[in-house]
């Protein structure tokens, strides 16, 4: 596949803390200095004391689920608010404060030990990473959201959208400026289908590393570019790579644009599936809200896309585009 010419900008959305060259992003899209930097060192549960229950109290806290008193002591008060937490932010509701649910609770912290940015409440951003509990009894109209990232391939564009179409679901596919500007036609395929178009940028450049201008910009043109290709303007923003920081969703936000992630992140890091084995993974993540996010240049994402759709049917699910997401409306 062609790669992308590396431009200055690239969307702003999936980073809440700045991104330094020497501390890339994990699996789940959040830096490990920036967990270490608030003493994560294991998954708390009932029963731990010390300073680190103190600090995820004070987390809960700021985010504005009370865990009582402040005094490091993980205790019945505290798991509680770790629950409602969990299930405001889409996490597994299990009463541990793991890796997801401590980096979820400091990007909705906006305190000294959070990174939420003022404008950019939590409960507009879909959390990289964030297992949601596909466990319960789905909703004959439960919706959730097929979402899709990379460069559109005119070859496996078609089986795409016939797959879409067969199942009757609707998708939203996060494109760059530079295919609108390159393979319009692409972009306007999409949208001719029913199918919503998000921004990702100008590129695949990571725009945490990039000046804040720089990545304004290049939104913004990619804002003009897939508006023109697409004849309505995207919504929401994926930032490349899921790499983003306050700034980043700021400065989507500026752009009227809503930062969206994905929830099956832990998944796509995985290899060696059949396409069968694929699709069925990733339907476990289907569940009210949800958003699931594959690569549409990756033919096993795209063969396995089959088989997430008709067992996603097959309970009652229907793929919507985000802007008929009920939690991801702008």
């Amino acid at each position: 596949m062609r790669r992308w010419i590396p431009h200055i900008l690239t969307a702003v959305a999936l980073s809440v803390m700045p991104l330094p060259v020497s501390a890339l992003p994990d699996s789940s899209g959040v830096p490990a200095a920036a967990l270490s930097a608030a003493g994560w060192q294991g998954t708390l549960r009932p029963g731990d004391r010390g300073e680190q229950v103190a600090v995820l109290q004070t987390m809960l806290a700021d985010a504005g689920f009370d865990p009582g008193p402040v005094d490091g002591i993980y205790g019945p008060l505290t798991q509680g608010a770790v629950r409602r937490a969990q299930g405001t932010l889409a996490l597994k509701v299990d009463g541990l404060a793991g890796r997801s649910t401590q980096e979820a609770l400091r990007m909705a912290a906006p305190g000294p030990l959070g990174g939420a940015a003022e404008a950019s409440p939590v409960s507009k951003l879909v959390l990289h990473g964030a297992a949601t509990d596909a466990s319960t009894e789905s909703d004959p109209e439960a919706a959730f959201a097929v979402t899709f990232n990379g460069e559109p391939d005119s070859t496996l564009l078609p089986r795409v959208l016939d797959a879409l179409k067969r199942h009757g679901m609707v998708a939203t596919f996060f494109l760059h400026g530079e295919t609108a500007l390159i393979q319009p036609e692409l972009v306007a395929r999409i949208a001719a289908a029913g199918h919503e178009v998000g921004n990702s940028g100008m590129s695949g450049a990571d725009l945490t590393r990039l000046p804040a201008l720089v990545a304004r910009s290049g939104i913004r043109q990619a804002q003009n570019a897939l508006t023109r290709a697409a004849g309505r303007a995207p919504a929401y923003f994926r930032p490349p790579a899921g790499r983003f920081n306050r700034t980043l969703v700021q400065t989507a936000e500026s752009a009227g644009l809503v930062t969206v992630l994905w929830n099956n992140a832990a998944l796509l890091e995985e290899a060696g599936f059949t396409a069968e084995v694929l699709g069925a993974r990733l339907a476990d993540y289907v569940a009210p809200g949800a958003v699931i996010m594959l690569h549409q240049d990756r033919p096993d994402s795209v063969d396995a896309l089959d088989t997430l759709l008709q067992s996603a049917r097959s309970r009652g699910y229907t793929s919507v585009g985000l802007s008929n997401l009920g939690t991801s409306q702008p």
